[in-house]
C-alpha cells in the first residue's frame, strides 16, 4: 500500500471527524466509552497516532489495524457506508 494514499486517506478521515465535532483524545485501554462520540474522538487520536507511524516509514498490520478501527466507528457513527469505505479502501491499493 502507497503511503501517501494512507495519509490522504487519513486526511479525509481527519476532516470529516473534525467536521463533526470530534476532537483528538486517547482513551485508556481499561476504560469503558460513554457514547460514540467518544469513540470518534478517540478515533481523531489514533489517526494522529497513525500518522507519526506512517511519516516514520512504518506501515506494518498495526497502522492498518488501527484504519479499520476508525472505518467500523465511521459505519456504525452513520458517517460513511460500508460502500463509500469499501471505496476508500479500493483507492488504497
Amino acid at each position: 500500500m502507497n503511503t501517501e494514499k494512507i495519509i490522504s486517506t487519513l486526511e479525509i478521515y481527519r476532516d470529516k471527524l473534525k467536521g463533526q465535532g470530534a476532537i483528538s483524545v486517547e482513551y485508556p485501554c481499561g476504560k469503558m466509552l460513554r457514547s460514540l462520540h467518544d469513540a470518534l474522538n478517540h478515533c481523531l487520536g489514533l489517526i494522529d497516532r497513525i500518522g507519526v507511524l506512517v511519516e516514520a516509514g512504518r506501515t506494518e498490520g498495526t497502522i492498518f489495524s488501527g484504519i479499520h478501527f476508525i472505518q467500523v466507528c465511521l459505519w456504525i457513527s452513520r458517517i460513511y457506508t460500508l460502500e463509500e469505505l469499501n471505496e476508500h479502501n479500493r483507492s488504497m491499493e
